[in-house]
């Protein structure tokens, strides 16, 4: 519901440069043996797993395409250029066509001791736009802990909790060389 605090917090890192989005997370897990991994093969995605998802709205207007990144503990990828019309009840008619979206780049993921994380280096011509200074495009980051029956969200869309495409709900990244004032404490 976008009102309480995940039991296992992750941790998101995003910078670029002049050819690439770079995103991280870090996925904090008090019981990585309980990991929800099905799927080896990428498009092929089972919506049953534990996965980071990433929604990238290079346009202003949430009312077009966007891109859909999803990865597994393991690096299995499941990308595609999303419509914004999605709803549960079309899933399969609107995603099917968005498949054929493979962005190049950089895919890696690691498990760890009490956490597993997604790096990500994606071209900014895979997704038809390159941001300057001040842009502001549409983002979220989307995780589901499935031994938990968790969904948390970066920026919440107060739908159905296992439902993250609702562009309008995406939160604003702002592409900045200036560094932070202050560094934000961790808790």
């Amino acid at each position: 519901d976008g009102l309480d605090l995940a039991d296992e917090p992750t941790e998101a890192y995003l910078l670029w440069d002049d050819g690439n989005l770079y995103i991280g997370a870090k996925c904090y897990d008090s019981r990585m043996g309980m990991l929800t991994i099905t799927s080896m093969e990428r498009d092929k995605t089972e919506w049953d797993e534990d996965m980071v998802q990433i929604f990238i709205d290079p346009a202003p207007d949430p009312k077009g395409e966007y891109y859909h990144i999803s990865m597994n503990p393991i690096g299995t990828v499941h990308d595609q250029k999303a419509d914004s019309n999605f709803s549960a009840r079309r899933w399969n008619e609107l995603s099917e066509r968005g498949f054929g979206w493979n962005p190049g780049g950089l895919f890696g993921t690691d498990i760890r001791g009490n956490f597993w994380s997604v790096e990500l280096g994606i071209p900014f011509s895979d997704m038809e736009a390159v941001p300057q200074e001040g842009d502001i495009w549409r983002f979220n980051l989307y995780r589901m802990q499935q031994y938990r029956e968790e969904h948390t969200y970066w920026s919440p869309t107060f739908g159905d909790e296992e439902w993250p495409h609702i562009p309008s709900r995406f939160g604003g990244l702002m592409f900045t060389t200036e560094q932070p004032a202050e560094e934000i404490p961790s808790e």
